[in-house]
């Protein structure tokens, strides 16, 4: 069927039926209430008289093969990625959008649309019930369009609060301090800017999310939208320097190569230069995306939206500028020392095409680059130490600047879409998450046991909040029942993150001693986890340094591979001294991120031992000690804040498949 002309059959009408489909393929008994105007027979899974695997995919198989992607088990809202444009299905005007916006006396048909009203209607005031905050989690696998789907909220948000001001006879686009945008178009222009700098072509998806992020949007009583705030969690930043054969790094860099006009050519060094001519892009032999998207064409809406939000021409040029210079440093080479002998190595960067434009790029002097990433800054008693490093050192420190100032850059992106889209106050809130799907790869490593951490404890509180609430649902219809133990998963959170004996609890250890190492972490990881039930190491995996966690999902086999130094997440103190040296004005307002704070834990440990405002986020205080929290902590941390803030509202669940996902329910 047509994608134009399932929109009759997702809105048709029903009646009882004989329990067959038009194919003749059974979905129900005589018994049961089913339609057969509705593909699938039923519209709501828990309607099936045999509520089991093979009933349940058959009707699935059913709707998705008449383009209806979209089908409710109870108060989750079930989707299927369809892989291509549905025409009709989410246009703004007629005539799904309308029929929710002015729905009628009963039930919808299942739409995202409908999960989306449903959130904003129990959050304005009525007259019958108090308004409370709300939230609309979007899980899934890779690839299984939780991205899209946050954008299609977002913009029914932005609808209904247009109709609002519309109906008011507010111009939308009065201007309000924001250079005349609207904040509906605010808040949707965000998404170019951080897609372009967080999204990157993987295995499964061309578009895929390679962080975490909340989006907390606030609404005024009359529910018009008023606000909003991005919080981010775990950028990938080891895809900036490693990406498998078919997966591509981060858009910026394609989308800017393909578009950078020969002034900016000329200006940036970068000649007539394609991403085959940097090691940053090229490791992988993937340079185009399978979906069909044009890197100019999204380079183009990118910067729109920065002008949109405020960022100024200058940041916007800035920006690219950082970008560049970041692709040249991946192109960087260094040399052994011939005076190096086999106790004191050291070596030299060479002076070549990359490492001067590097230098020019970042506004620094080619020998105070040279000097940053041979050697070592030590403190002893005081004293500053500086110390060469051989070519492999020098490398690391070099890939620490590349992730440091990428991850300093996407940072700042996210404060300034945050200034132009938070401004206001208001008691009415939404918030929709959009949090990386659990992952399992042929190599695991660190960035997916933190990944499926966070899986895990969203897993937990989806667990509680359904149960509890088909529980109260019982209660009310007088129905006699017992407590039902539910899954409860506390015991693999426990294994990751419990004080003292958690896996990342275990790795920080390691991390703060001078002498800690993989292989150490490793030995005390099997010594203090082996008897736990969801972890396990045999004697070949050991060797290999491996271990495996059975998570909600099935086991998952982890590599132990520079976990201490992804878990530091530092930059180097002579980095630092090099960022503090640069004449590049967008280098100084983003070096305070994260590059000054193994430098700063130091100084204060030496001093006041206060700790300020902005270094809260990064620096912990244990007693008289001071140390930089490790990357495993900030997202502990702020995996804790997510989940408060979600405890605090009352869920809607939208859970995205892919066909792949359907067929091995």
């Amino acid at each position: 069927m047509p994608a134009s002309s399932s929109t009759s059959a997702l809105f048709g009408v029903g009646k009882r039926t004989n329990g067959h489909d038009s194919k003749g393929a059974a979905v129900g008994e005589p018994s049961t209430l089913i339609h057969d105007s509705i593909t699938g027979g039923v519209d709501d899974l828990i309607g099936l008289t045999h509520l089991h695997e093979p009933a349940i995919l058959h009707a699935l198989r059913l709707r998705y093969t008449a383009d209806i992607i979209y089908t409710s088990t109870g108060p989750i809202l079930l989707a299927i990625n369809p892989f291509k444009t549905m025409e009709g299905v989410y246009d703004t005007g007629k005539p799904i959008p309308s029929l929710y916006l002015h729905r009628p006396n009963g039930k919808l048909p299942p739409h995202v649309y409908q999960t989306a009203d449903d959130a904003y209607r129990a959050m304005k005031e009525s007259e019958f019930e108090m308004p409370t905050n709300q939230s609309i989690l979007v899980s899934g696998e890779s690839g299984a369009g939780k991205t899209v789907t946050t954008k299609i909220v977002l913009n029914y948000f932005a609808m209904l609060s247009r109709k609002l001001q519309e109906k008011e006879n507010i111009a939308n686009q009065q201007i309000n301090g924001n250079g005349g945008a609207s904040i509906e178009q605010q808040v949707l222009q965000s998404n170019p800017i951080v897609e372009a700098f967080g999204n990157a072509r993987t295995m499964r998806n061309d578009n895929s999310s390679r962080f975490g992020k909340y989006i907390n949007i606030a609404f005024t009583s009359e529910g018009k939208l008023l606000r909003a705030s991005i919080d981010t969690y775990l950028l990938e930043k080891v895809r900036l320097i490693h990406q498998c054969r078919g997966e591509r790094n981060f858009h910026i860099f394609y989308q800017f190569l393909a578009s950078a006009s020969r002034t900016e050519r000329e200006e940036l060094c970068l000649n007539d230069m394609t991403p085959e001519d940097f090691l940053l892009t090229n490791q992988s032999e993937t340079y185009d995306r399978r979906d069909g998207v044009s890197d100019v064409d999204m380079h183009n809406e990118m910067v729109e939206a920065m002008q949109i939000m405020n960022f100024g021409e200058d940041t916007v040029q800035h920006l690219m500028r950082l970008i560049v210079a970041i692709l040249f440093a991946g192109n960087m080479t260094f040399a052994a020392d011939s005076h190096s002998s086999s106790y004191s190595e050291s070596c030299s960067l060479e002076e070549n095409e990359a490492s001067l434009a590097v230098a020019k790029l970042l506004g620094v002097s080619f020998d105070k680059l040279a000097a940053s990433l041979t050697t070592k800054v030590l403190f002893a008693r005081g004293d500053i130490i500086h110390k060469g490093l051989d070519r492999s050192a020098a490398e690391k420190a070099n890939e620490a600047l590349i992730k440091s100032m990428y991850g300093a850059a996407f940072d700042f992106i996210t404060e300034k879409i945050n200034l132009s889209i938070n401004a206001g106050s208001s008691d009415e809130n939404g918030g929709t998450t959009d949090i990386f799907g659990f992952e399992t790869f042929d190599v695991n490593n660190f960035e997916q046991l933190c990944i499926n951490y966070t899986n895990e404890t969203l897993q937990q509180q989806f667990n509680k909040f359904v149960f509890k609430l088909e529980q109260q649902e019982y209660e009310r219809e007088g129905i006699l029942w017992k407590f039902i133990p539910f899954p409860d998963n506390q015991d693999v959170l426990d294994l990751i993150d419990k004080p003292r004996t958690g896996i990342l609890q275990l790795l920080d250890e390691q991390c703060m001693v001078n002498w800690g190492s993989d292989e150490k972490f490793s030995l005390n990881l099997y010594s203090n986890c082996e008897k736990h039930s969801r972890f396990s190491a045999g004697s070949a995996q050991k060797v290999r340094k491996q271990f495996s966690v059975e998570h909600y999902a099935g086991y998952v086999e982890y590599t132990i591979e520079n976990w201490l130094e992804k878990n530091k997440d530092q930059l180097p103190a002579a980095s630092v001294e090099l960022l503090e040296s640069s004449e590049f004005e967008l280098i100084g307002q983003i070096k305070v991120r994260r590059s000054r704070f193994s430098l700063l834990a130091f100084v204060l440990s030496l001093t006041t031992r206060t700790v300020p405002v902005f270094l809260q986020k990064y620096v912990r205080s244990e007693g008289s000690k001071i140390t930089t929290k490790s990357l495993g902590k900030q997202f502990s941390d702020s995996l804790k804040i997510l989940r408060a803030r979600i405890d605090a509202t009352v869920p809607h669940y939208v859970r995205m498949n892919t066909t792949v996902t359907c067929s091995t329910l």
